[in-house]
């Protein structure tokens, strides 16, 4: 069965965690919206505006596509943040490629099931932390 990492991917990184601990994918919305060309509004100069899909600022704008949920039970999630705009897209993603490449080769795994099995198998003990700045949007 499919899973997804949904929330929390701010490097590539966090996406390795959440494809070695079993998911098929990851959710990065809050990397694409920071892109040149990503369809965030911009609301002061080099920031767009990112909301995320549960978001109280979305819950109370768009209140008719929340209408189906008890608001009693109903708890808005996500989080509204400003983000220094970075470079375009398919300039992040070439780089956020690499950057992830590299993040297998420091692990020491070339694929995703091999990480699933040396993370079962409890061979997985190693925790990488890059606290440099990228290039990316630089």
């Amino acid at each position: 069965m499919p899973i997804c990492g949904d929330g929390g991917i701010d490097s590539a990184y966090s996406l390795f965690l959440v494809l070695s601990c079993g998911a098929s994918l990851g959710m990065g919305g809050k990397l694409f919206a920071a892109c040149k060309d990503s369809p965030a509004e911009e609301v002061e100069p080099g920031k767009k505006l990112y909301q995320a899909m549960a978001s109280p600022e979305l819950v109370k704008k768009y209140a008719r596509a929340f209408h189906r949920y008890d608001s009693k039970t109903f708890i808005p999630e996500g989080k509204s943040n400003l983000l220094e705009i970075g470079a375009l897209c398919e300039d992040f993603l070439s780089e956020f490629e690499a950057t992830l490449k590299r993040v297998f080769e420091r692990i020491g795994v070339r694929t995703i099931p091999e990480a699933h099995e040396r993370l079962w198998s409890g061979g997985m003990r190693a925790r990488f932390a890059d606290n440099r700045a990228t290039r990316i949007g630089a």
